[in-house]
C-alpha cells in the first residue's frame, strides 16, 4: 500500500469537509430564520384582524353596511363594537354572527329617518372604521 497516496487524499478531503460544514451551518441558520419568520407572521396575522367597509346603502329606511374580514381568523359579534355617532334609527347596529377570513358580513339598522345621513363607528379587534350612509 502506498502511504504517500493516502496522505494526499487525507489532506485534500480535509478542505472539502470544512466547506461542507460551512454549507451545513448556513443551511441550518437559514432554516431557523425561515421558521421564525413564518411563526411570527402567523402570530401577527392572528392578532391583527382588520375590518374594511365594502359597501353602504339605505333602502326604505333600512341602512346596510357590508364589511369584510381582512384577517386570517374568524370575527364574531363579540369582537365587534358598534355605537352611533349621528343617526336617527329605531334600531341600530345589528351585528353579524360570524365572518370568516376574507368573507363579508352585513351590519344593519332599521327605521332610519329619510333625508338624513346616518353614521356609526365600528370597533374591531385591530382597527376602527366609520360607517356612513345617506337615506334619500
Amino acid at each position: 500500500m502506498n502511504l504517500k497516496g493516502i496522505k494526499e487524499i487525507k489532506e485534500t478531503s480535509k478542505g472539502i469537509s470544512e466547506i461542507i460544514g460551512v454549507i451545513m451551518i448556513l443551511m441550518i441558520t437559514l432554516s431557523i430564520a425561515s421558521l421564525t419568520y413564518s411563526y411570527i407572521g402567523t402570530v401577527y396575522a392572528q392578532i391583527t384582524r382588520p375590518i374594511e367597509i365594502v359597501d353602504a346603502y339605505c333602502i326604505g329606511g333600512n341602512v346596510t353596511f357590508v364589511i369584510r374580514n381582512g384577517g386570517t381568523v374568524d370575527l364574531n359579534a363579540n369582537s365587534l363594537t358598534c355605537y352611533p355617532i349621528s343617526q336617527t334609527c329605531s334600531s341600530s347596529c345589528a351585528l353579524p354572527a360570524n365572518i370568516p377570513p376574507g368573507g363579508a358580513g352585513a351590519i344593519t339598522g332599521s327605521g332610519c329617518t329619510s333625508g338624513r345621513a346616518h353614521t356609526w363607528r365600528l370597533r374591531g379587534p385591530s382597527n376602527v372604521i366609520e360607517l356612513y350612509s345617506y337615506c334619500p
